[in-house]
């Protein structure tokens, strides 16, 4: 499979390459976007996800900061993340002190916020408890 991303750079992806698709708009411009694990030009597995407001996409909650300025998510993936991550508990009825603080609380109830700008995760935010 061949992903073109824009007029100048594509993506070749060889049969049987684990991944997976998230985006119900794949045949429409600029609606989804391609995760990908890559070795030089290889690809290890991708996923496609759409595209948001804002060019950011909602991925899973953080479950671990690492140091380097990078993150593990709950689904596994190894993430960039700005310095200081912005906190949103208010749906969860409390606030909190820091990002510490929130992945205690909510990881598991949380959504992470990635910036394809600052080609980094910049937010997370608290699932409503149902």
């Amino acid at each position: 499979m061949i992903v073109y991303i824009d007029g100048f750079r594509y993506m070749d992806i060889p049969a049987g390459t684990p991944g997976e698709n998230r985006c119900g708009a794949l045949d429409k411009l600029a609606q989804c976007v391609v995760a990908a694990d890559v070795l030089g030009d290889a690809v290890l597995w991708f996923s496609f996800l759409p595209l948001e407001p804002g060019s950011e996409v909602t991925l899973p909650g953080i479950a671990d900061v690492l140091d380097g300025g990078t993150v593990v998510l709950n689904n596994g993936w190894v993430i960039r993340r700005v310095p200081v991550i912005t906190r949103d508990s208010e749906d969860c009825g409390t606030d909190t002190v820091g990002l510490s603080d929130f992945l205690e609380r909510f990881s598991d109830q949380s959504t992470s916020t990635y910036s394809i700008e600052q080609q980094a995760i910049t937010d997370v935010t608290c699932l409503k408890a149902s």
